[in-house]
């Protein structure tokens, strides 16, 4: 997608969900995922059943998602929800909980949304704990561990997504459950999927390999106050070989 496609997109983005970004702390879960996958959250009609139930949205979308360069127009919308972030961030959302889309939606807000409305500041970091604890309970639901359940259906999209709260975690157990809750979505998911899911995977391991060999994400350093190592000097410095993914938050 185009620079100039990109925003078009985003234009159509701010008009089909107009509502919601005017007003984010009266949004339902459903309002908050409709606007971040890009389509209405209404189980009944057919652009769901293609976008969501089917996974097409991934690739309506992706080129927001994972911009390799920022992309202004999208991380403003994304700012928009920041008094929902907080709203949740309160634990105002109790009611949320028991859902699987109440769970999706406010990890979305702390894992992903966070990450554009704040990019370049600490705050960008600031609710991965959440994220993560949302993370985890809907991954034992999903995984049918212990005794979690919740109500509602995990689309091919939510297994996506449900990963990178731990991919983007600093702590290396959490990324070997990336790689396992992704390993399992990608026998469950549709056919057309699992090329995706291989791409998801390797993008997953990238990361992985970062906490490895540093045991952190060098790119968060200058967002966090942290001081570099000579060897966290010498890779952030490697700018044409820096991933897009660390390049965009540096």
């Amino acid at each position: 997608m185009t620079p100039e496609e990109k925003l078009v997109k985003v234009e159509s983005l701010k008009t089909q969900f107009q509502d919601t970004l005017d007003n984010p702390c009266q949004a339902s879960a459903e309002d908050i995922l409709g606007c971040f996958f890009g389509t209405k959250f209404d189980v009944n009609s057919n652009n769901f059943e293609d976008s969501i139930k089917e996974g097409h949205c991934i690739w309506d979308m992706k080129s927001l998602w994972f911009s390799g360069s920022p992309l202004e127009s999208y991380d403003g919308m994304c700012r928009s929800m920041i008094a929902m972030i907080e709203k949740a961030a309160s634990q105002e959302l109790g009611e949320w909980n028991s859902s699987v889309n109440g769970r999706m939606a406010q990890m979305i807000l702390f894992d992903q949304v966070s990450r554009n409305a704040f990019r370049r500041t600490n705050q960008a970091f600031a609710y991965d704990t959440l994220a993560l604890e949302h993370a985890r309970v809907l991954t034992r639901a999903y995984l049918g561990q212990g005794d979690c359940t919740l109500e509602g259906v995990f689309y091919p999209p939510f297994l996506m997504f449900m990963s990178t709260p731990f991919i983007h975690s600093e702590e290396i157990e959490d990324h070997k459950m990336a790689l396992e809750l992704l390993d399992c979505a990608k026998d469950k998911t549709p056919h057309h999927l699992q090329e995706w899911w291989k791409m998801v995977r390797k993008g997953a391991v990238a990361h992985m390999e970062v906490i490895q060999r540093f045991g952190r994400y060098p790119h968060r350093n200058r967002s966090l106050g942290r001081t570099n190592t000579p060897g966290e000097e010498a890779y952030l410095a490697d700018v044409d070989n820096l991933p897009s993914w660390a390049r965009s938050q540096v």
